[in-house]
């Protein structure tokens, strides 16, 4: 018998081993496996049972063949675990969503936030109206009543645009259109 390099020995356990991804307490598993086909087996007897039962009083030939041919009849639950997922189609699965989450999380959110706060603004009264621009995204800009609400939505718009350009993926509404706004685009962002 060859021995097996430490390579070889992963690659077979990435093969054969099984991982249970129904998506519950792995633990539970142990119990509710076992409870499920000892159900499904306990309901069959019952059914069983109920018709022996019910018709123990009649005992003529005749009788006995139906009641035979009706116990016959009777099917048993068909119980089955779902099959378990191999370890390497698992390990892959696990690697292609980090991989599609990096950057996604508490960090790029709060780096987000940052960037909104620090946001330096320039702020402008045309007619009756106030227009807010990002001094550092001149293609950017927010207008409304007061001067406060336009640096609120200017900041909601940079907001949205930074975290589409972050890779989240964040629908607002722009003149009466839902629009994914990025930093990138060409056009004039007026919310």
């Amino acid at each position: 018998m060859k021995t097996k390099t430490p390579q070889e020995k992963k690659e077979l356990s990435y093969a054969k081993d099984c991982r249970n991804t129904y998506s519950e307490n792995d633990k539970s598993s142990r119990k509710n496996i076992p409870l499920r086909k000892a159900k499904a087996h306990r309901s069959y007897r019952k059914k069983v049972n109920d018709i022996l039962q019910t018709s123990l009083k009649n005992t003529d030939t005749e009788s006995v063949e139906v009641i035979e041919n009706t116990v016959k009849s009777i099917r048993k639950d068909n119980w089955k675990k779902s099959s378990d997922m191999p370890l390497g189609e698992l390990v892959e699965l696990q690697l292609d969503f980090r991989k599609n989450n990096a950057g996604k999380g508490k960090t790029a959110r709060k780096k987000i936030r940052e960037t909104v706060e620090n946001l330096e603004n320039q702020i402008e009264q045309e007619s009756n109206l106030w227009v807010a621009r990002a001094k550092s995204l001149p293609n950017i800009s927010a207008i409304d009543e007061t001067p406060e609400k336009a640096v609120e939505k200017l900041k909601y718009l940079v907001k949205a645009a930074i975290g589409n350009d972050s890779g989240f993926d964040i629908t607002i509404l722009i003149n009466g259109k839902l629009t994914k706004p990025t930093l990138e685009e060409t056009e004039q962002l007026c919310y």
